[in-house]
């Protein structure tokens, strides 16, 4: 097995939990306050929070930065209501990304929490 290969597999295999785990160690890590919603689908008591569906996994702040992140599973789908609050934001000139695995891997979440990169949204 490559690297190439190996990195699509870990990315394949890797859920947004984790994935979120090791998003929010990266912006403790480079100094980033976030707020990241309860999970808010309906349960037998109604809904958790009263949060428009779809809203971003991660807010963050960061000195004159602030950021909005959509995290998926690798083959994850964005729903229309998460593309809805994605474009919203953009539009209101909020930065916004959606991130896979394979962005953790390729150190393009890095890259975005730095500076490095902008705006960036994959539907």
């Amino acid at each position: 097995m490559n690297r190439d290969q190996y990195v699509a597999a870990v990315a394949k295999d890797m859920t947004e939990r984790a994935l979120q785990s090791q998003v929010e160690a990266l912006m403790r890590e480079t100094g980033w306050m976030f707020f990241h919603p309860a999970d808010n689908r309906p349960n037998a008591r109604g809904r958790v929070q009263s949060i428009t569906a779809g809203y971003p996994d991660l807010h963050g702040v960061r000195r004159d930065r602030e950021i909005y992140i959509e995290l998926k599973r690798q083959n994850g789908r964005v729903s229309d209501a998460q593309k809805t609050w994605l474009h919203a934001l953009e539009a209101l000139g909020h930065e916004v990304h959606v991130f896979r695995p394979d962005d953790l891997l390729s150190g393009r979440i890095l890259a975005a929490l730095t500076g490095r990169i902008t705006t960036e949204t994959k539907d």
